[in-house]
């Protein structure tokens, strides 16, 4: 019903765009959709990201494109693969606009531009290659079930649509390290177990395998079966481990060090909002849902102050945490703004420690030692 749905719709938009004479407004606009196309595109290596799904996955279609769809967002895309009568495969990948601007389009730099490549072209290797195995994939549904709802939420209602992901992810994970390094890696998977995808890190280690197996599986194809059995066979394990990620709660994070922006460790690191100060955590686990340090920070409190003798305390509150690169590895931070007023309370030259307004003796925030700062 799905395909003949899709289907009627693209006949009833045809008919559309021959009644309101679209082809004459898109020859009117051209000029403009041009110049955003070349200015969006500027550095795009589109064919590093095919080298090296067509060497990884050992497969290749015969065309390969990309469509910027500045009606269509927030921020993401969608991967299409037509296979024509006469046998050949044309790939497409739909490139949303970021959903943010009520003037130009925005598709995010180059470095997203290709990640997303990375992922919705490779959908075109992952998707008919797990779809050869449609019933062992369905036999894993005891994987699917424990992140269900999460899934269904993100538009993968099914096991065989959750796996088609699970393992495209985790092959663009290896992607990125081959092109863009390690730290980008690592902040990949970590973002990857955040989103609900806890089959992350063992798929990665079953296509490592693969890649330094490749004389006996010469294309990702042969490969499918022997990563479905690993999942069969460790299903159990598995699922207690994404059982216990589900029930973590987090009651103590400690906080590392504090920064101000353009400090060394976090100079790629711009904040929303000015004045603003970076807090570095380190969490007891690993969550699985962002909804867990949601609940840890309502609980232990969004505020803080910067309290120094015979000066007065200066307060900040929490208003965006996420996974960042800091001193060279992932982890957590969370950015604190100040109003005007209070920075202006900020005396210069003297140090400051930062610590929570309130205290909860069950959710805490934890500092082993003073975490001090003065104005830049």
């Amino acid at each position: 019903m799905g395909r003949i749905a899709l289907e009627n719709f693209r006949k009833e938009l045809v008919k559309l765009a021959a009644e309101s004479n679209f082809h004459q407004f898109y020859r009117e606009k051209r000029p403009y959709l041009q110049e955003l196309l070349s200015s969006t595109m500027k550095g795009f290596e589109g064919q590093k990201i095919l080298t090296w799904l067509q060497d990884f996955f050992g497969a290749k279609g015969d065309e390969y494109h990309l469509v910027l769809a500045p009606a269509f967002f927030p921020g993401g895309g969608y991967g299409v693969t037509i296979e024509t009568k006469d046998g050949r495969r044309l790939v497409y990948q739909i490139i949303r606009e970021y959903g943010q601007s009520e003037d130009t389009p925005e598709f995010g730099g180059i470095y997203d531009l290709e990640q997303l490549s990375l992922h919705e072209w490779g959908h075109s290797f992952v998707n008919p290659a797990l779809e050869k195995y449609r019933q062992q994939v369905r036999a894993l549904n005891k994987l699917f079930i424990p992140v269900k709802e999460r899934m269904a939420q993100m538009a993968y209602p099914n096991v065989e649509t959750f796996f088609n992901e699970q393992v495209l992810r985790a092959a663009v994970l290896l992607g990125t390290k081959d092109l863009y390094g390690e730290l980008e890696s690592a902040r990949g998977l970590e973002f990857e177990i955040l989103t609900g995808f806890y089959l992350t890190e063992f798929t990665v280690e079953q296509l490592k395998f693969y890649q330094a197996n490749r004389d006996q599986y010469p294309d990702f194809v042969q490969f499918v079966p022997y990563l479905l059995e690993q999942y069969k066979q460790h299903q159990e394990e598995l699922i207690s481990l994404a059982q216990e990620a589900k029930e973590f709660e987090i009651k103590e994070v400690k906080i590392k060090a504090a920064y101000w922006p353009g400090e060394r460790g976090i100079e790629m690191l711009t904040p929303r909002y000015h004045p603003s100060l970076l807090i570095e955590a380190e969490l007891p686990g690993r969550p699985l849902s962002v909804q867990q340090v949601n609940a840890f920070l309502l609980a232990a409190g969004l505020d803080f102050q910067l309290v120094a003798a015979d000066k007065v305390v200066v307060e900040a509150r929490i208003y965006e945490g996420n996974l960042y690169p800091i001193n060279n590895q992932i982890t957590w931070g969370f950015w604190l703004s100040f109003t005007d007023e209070e920075y202006s309370k900020l005396a210069p030259g003297v140090t400051y420690r930062l610590v929570p307004k309130t205290e909860n003796p069950e959710y805490k925030w934890v500092m082993d030692q003073a975490i001090t700062l003065a104005l830049p």
